[in-house]
């Protein structure tokens, strides 16, 4: 974990289905039907729309190619621009329905249930949640937000080049409480070549020794870059009590092209069938004018402090406090990959060193919307209303990538205005000079 120094702030950067026709004389019995089973690679924090298992992939899309970039090359399930929706929640029996640990899938549309062929591999691609799926906690159109790729190539050239590319804007209002916003969503892919005779995962990712009875095991990838920000008061500072309303993050792209790399087609099915170099590629978009930067505004109340006890005692903490998440409950931010560089707050140039002119150059920070106090007494904000303090964000490698999280603490005591000054600086003391002796004679008798 790398920590970077600012003032007194650090920033740490921390299914089995088989389908039969029947009459009263004659039983015809077809190939099963083609059925997933999602996992997720790579857990992450179970939090806001976070997928870490198959319970939380609650839809995708999904194309399959026969013959997969030969000259006889055929999209095999889906369409051009749209794949095939594979969603959960079903219930009772319905044509096209499967079961993965507990958990009930089906083809939203059944008359696109698709089958295995007798003896080709099919390459598959699934991309979750699925582009035109809606999901929404509570009743209001309010609640439910609608994910929506663009393709930007059609996706029968896919197999043919082992890429498919889309863009993808996301969302940058204000969580209200019960807006599903894109900015909280993550966004996975998968990849596999399989046949009929694929093995599945019955417990773990790496259990194959059973037969997935045609369930093609879907590892989903993360392709955007997770980012959770937490606050500390720092040691020094056990007497500071911050009061924050709201987060900005300045200057973040919104709008990227993706594009998925697979690996070169062989004999062996594939069950993770991505590229080892470069798997996840996105190019983000600035805009010709740069209209698709975006402002990303994060609220909580929250309140950072010592426990009473450690204020009281006399001795330095040992630790700096307990850090809380600074995202509303249940929320992340998952943001397109881009370059981050951060707002550089130490120039030298008085006049490059504000944050006028790290809007102009794009550069990253955070704005703090808070109230600080040392017993009482206000070091920024007061009583009725909140201050304002700035902060860059740095970054390893000055980069977001796809499937990295991102977990920025800030350790609060001073901070920087929009000039790029400090204030509410720590009181010091110099010793400037002593008076020198004066002489004073008094004469005793005996």
């Amino acid at each position: 974990m790398k920590k970077i120094y600012w003032a007194a702030v650090l920033m740490t950067i921390a299914a089995t289905f088989t389908a039969c026709s029947n009459d009263e004389t004659i039983e015809q019995k077809q190939n099963p039907a083609i059925g997933f089973n999602p996992l997720v690679n790579r857990p992450t924090i179970t939090r806001g729309l976070s997928m870490t298992n198959a319970s939380d992939v609650k839809s995708f899309d999904v194309w399959a190619y026969a013959n997969a970039r030969t000259p006889t090359e055929a999209l095999y399930m889906g369409y051009a621009k749209d794949g095939v929706m594979i969603k959960s929640g079903f219930s009772g029996q319905q044509l096209g329905e499967f079961t993965v640990a507990s958990v009930t899938w089906g083809y939203d549309k059944l008359g696109e249930l698709a089958y295995w062929p007798a003896s080709d591999k099919l390459q598959f691609v699934a991309l979750s949640p699925a582009h035109d799926y809606t999901d929404g906690e509570g009743t209001s159109d309010a609640s439910k937000t609608n994910v929506s790729y663009t393709f930007t190539d059609d996706a029968l050239d896919f197999a043919k080049t082992s890429q498919m590319g889309f863009t993808y804007t996301a969302d940058n209002t204000v969580p209200d409480g019960t807006k599903i916003n894109t900015q909280l969503r993550d966004i996975a892919a998968a990849a596999n070549y399989q046949g009929y005779d694929v093995t599945g995962f019955t417990g773990g990712h790496g259990d194959e020794s059973t037969p997935a009875n045609g369930n093609v095991p879907f590892i989903f990838r993360h392709l955007l870059s997770k980012i959770e920000l937490q606050g500390q008061i720092n040691r020094l500072n056990k007497n500071i009590v911050v009061e924050i309303s709201e987060i900005t993050i300045h200057n973040i792209i919104k709008t990227g092209s993706c594009k998925l790399n697979l690996k070169t087609i062989g004999e062996n099915a594939e069950q993770n069938n991505f590229a080892a170099t470069d798997p996840i590629v996105w190019i983000p978009d600035a805009g010709t004018s740069y209209e698709n930067y975006a402002n990303y505004v994060i609220t909580k109340g929250t309140t950072l402090k010592y426990d009473d006890d450690i204020i009281a005692a006399a001795d330095v903490p040992p630790a700096n406090s307990t850090a809380v998440s600074l995202l509303n409950t249940g929320d992340n931010l998952f943001m397109i990959p881009q370059p981050i560089i951060a707002w550089d707050h130490d120039n030298e140039t008085t006049a490059d060193r504000t944050i006028t002119k790290a809007d102009t150059d794009h550069k990253v920070y955070l704005e703090i919307k808070a109230k600080i106090k040392q017993k009482g007494i206000y070091l920024l904000g007061s009583a009725n209303s909140y201050g304002t303090t700035y902060a860059p964000l740095p970054t390893p490698d000055n980069e977001w990538k796809p499937e990295k999280k991102y977990v920025y603490t800030l350790i609060f005591g001073v901070g920087e205005d929009e000039n790029g000054d400090n204030y509410g600086r720590p009181i010091t003391f110099s010793v400037t000079s002593v008076s020198n002796w004066s002489s004073e004679t008094q004469d005793i008798s005996m």
